[in-house]
């Protein structure tokens, strides 16, 4: 799946939306060792974990995000997340209560 068509499946206005999708899409699958066009919107986070990569927590996905949007994602902010969570759904999450 091209960054274009994640992109309009997860349905998120705004440039700068647009581009910490990308970037997040990326470090997802930089984390998980797939290459990101791999990475959909309706893969559950358990789905990613089931690939066998290496340890990995959403805290490192929050502050590389902090990082890109230039903001402060403080609990309030942070979406909360289990291995059922989509990562379309979570990003949508977070990039609404981050702005």
């Amino acid at each position: 799946m091209s960054d274009e068509e994640f992109m309009n499946m997860v349905r998120l206005p705004g440039d700068l939306f647009k581009k910490a999708a990308k970037c997040y899409r990326s470090k997802l699958g930089e984390m998980f060792r797939v290459p990101p066009e791999k990475i959909y919107p309706d893969d559950s986070f358990s789905e990613l974990a089931r690939l066998g990569t290496s340890d990995w927590d959403i805290l490192e996905i929050v502050l590389f995000l902090e990082q890109i949007l230039e903001v402060e994602l403080d609990d309030t902010k942070v979406p909360e997340w289990n291995l059922k969570t989509t990562v379309g759904q979570w990003i949508i999450d977070l990039l609404v209560r981050g702005s």
